[in-house]
């Protein structure tokens, strides 16, 4: 009786923890994206042409994708 007890305790503890972590990993992985609107289309360079923008307004971003929306672009970066 007391093993089950001491399995039932650790099965919702270690449950506890899990859930916990799933929330951590998701809040982190939606604060580490940014996205803006920029004049123009995005061209060969999107990439790199977003991260100069976003540079311009002092935010340092790393991996960058473009995509074009009627007269501008969607630019989609990572800042973590």
């Amino acid at each position: 009786m007391r093993c089950n007890a001491l399995f039932l305790t650790f099965f919702v503890f270690m449950s506890l923890v899990l859930i916990h972590v799933q929330e951590v990993e998701a809040w982190t992985r939606d604060k580490c994206d940014i996205s803006d609107n920029f004049i123009g289309k995005c061209g060969d360079k999107g990439g790199r042409e977003c991260a100069a923008d976003f540079y311009r307004i002092k935010v340092i971003v790393t991996r960058c994708s473009c995509r074009d929306f009627l007269k501008s672009r969607i630019c989609d970066c990572k800042i973590c």
